[in-house]
């Protein structure tokens, strides 16, 4: 018998032209890589204005697992984090060896904007 329970954070954020009544011509095109670049630098070194909250979920040492999600067109870019914890227990396994029997962890980045 097998029960997990998952324990997950996520962080969100969004840069570019977003409001519709602009026009988008008045927008530089973003450099995503640059952008991804500035977003995580921002998340961990420049997170005051949210008490610090993206720095502590990507520093969580419950997490085990992440995956970024990243949409992106000429103009704009939405990246989410998503971590999560799984706790596995089987009847006559350890924590450890459950944990050791888990896929490593996966990075996905897909997507365009239209």
């Amino acid at each position: 018998m097998r029960a997990v329970l998952n324990k997950e954070g996520e962080n969100s954020a969004y840069s570019g032209w977003f409001n519709p009544a602009d026009d988008p011509n008045n927008y530089a095109p973003l450099n995503v890589r640059d952008e991804i670049a500035s977003i995580e630098h921002i998340m961990m070194y420049d997170d005051a204005a949210s008490n610090w909250g993206h720095r502590d979920t990507i520093m969580n040492k419950q997490y085990t697992r992440g995956k970024y999600r990243i949409a992106y067109d000429n103009k704009r870019l939405a990246l989410v984090q998503q971590f999560d914890e799984e706790i596995c227990g089987l009847l006559y396994r350890s924590h450890r060896q459950c944990r050791q029997s888990e896929p490593a962890r996966q990075t996905e980045i897909s997507g365009c904007l239209k």
